[in-house]
């Protein structure tokens, strides 16, 4: 870029300044804008009026005079490591929901390094886990490191750096993981729900069996069903017999009267006599 300033007989901001920002886009493209922006002192990213990025991580590692000799040893620099980084959290008002583990452990034919305390040559193994609760303490961030540590199972003598690394939530999240949250809300719910529904148990066993007084449901105690009472807007009155019946029934009984079908005896029966040879007349006989 520097060569082509030059070609442009361009080596001051002045120069760039007598410019057109057009000429320098024609020149150099994207660029060319920025060198004319940055010319009149204008910063096209606007950096100092933006926000700051969101913190989503936050760190603490010990690698220097790691020399250990057992596992005791090894927790020990762990609880040092969890209490930086517990200190870094609550500085900034942060709880950490998830945490990984980082070692540093000695190669095979390890030697001291010329800086002296060191780590040296070493291969990097990690192993991560969510934490039971979104947390700043360093009693739980020690725990679970613990729990990693065992899981990774390293040769404490080959141990030359600790390093905790913890993802955030947010600065007002609950003692409780997401998780948990869920549950605990999902069962106060249910909780809720079940009391409703035996309070409308108990008011409907409470109420008095008067209020099916005007209802029109008979029951069969011994058959245990419920029979309709029979509408008299859909009945007619048999005009042989006096019997009510259902209108749809209505036709085959008066028919079996004449017909000497299977209907009850009427107390009334209409006999057709032939008056006079005539057989377009008929009298009742009781």
């Amino acid at each position: 870029m520097s060569a082509k300033l030059q070609e442009r007989g361009l080596e001051t901001c002045r120069d760039i300044q007598s410019l057109e920002q057009g000429r320098l886009r024609e020149w150099f493209g994207a660029k060319g804008e920025t060198l004319w922006l940055n010319a009149q002192g204008l910063d096209q990213a606007n950096a100092l009026s933006s926000a700051p990025a969101q913190r989503k991580s936050v760190s603490a590692e010990m690698n220097w005079g790691i020399r250990c000799q057992d596992r005791a040893a090894a927790v020990k620099i762990l609880s040092e490591v969890s209490q930086q980084l517990s200190e870094r959290l609550l500085a900034c008002d942060l709880r950490a929901i998830h945490l990984t583990l980082k070692l540093k452990l000695a190669v095979p034919g390890w030697v001291e390094p010329i800086k002296r305390g060191g780590h040296g040559q070493c291969d990097d193994v990690s192993r991560s886990a969510p934490l039971p609760d979104a947390s700043n303490e360093p009693a739980l961030l020690l725990r679970t490191a613990q729990q990693l540590f065992d899981a990774l199972s390293p040769d404490p003598v080959r141990l030359r750096g600790v390093g905790l690394a913890v993802k955030l939530g947010t600065a007002s999240s609950s003692s409780r993981s997401p998780q948990k949250a869920a549950v605990g809300t999902s069962s106060l719910t249910r909780w809720l729900k079940r009391g409703s529904t035996e309070s409308s148990l108990e008011k409907a066993a409470e109420a008095p069996t008067a209020a099916f007084a005007d209802s029109h449901i008979v029951v069969d105690l011994e058959g245990s069903e419920q029979v309709q009472e029979p509408d008299s807007r859909n009945q007619v009155e048999c005009p042989v017999c006096s019997k009510l019946l259902n209108k749809d029934e209505a036709d085959a009984h008066v028919n079996a009267h004449f017909e000497g079908g299977s209907a009850e005896p009427p107390e009334k029966r209409l006999r057709l006599a032939v008056v006079a040879g005539d057989d377009s007349e008929c009298e009742l006989v009781e």
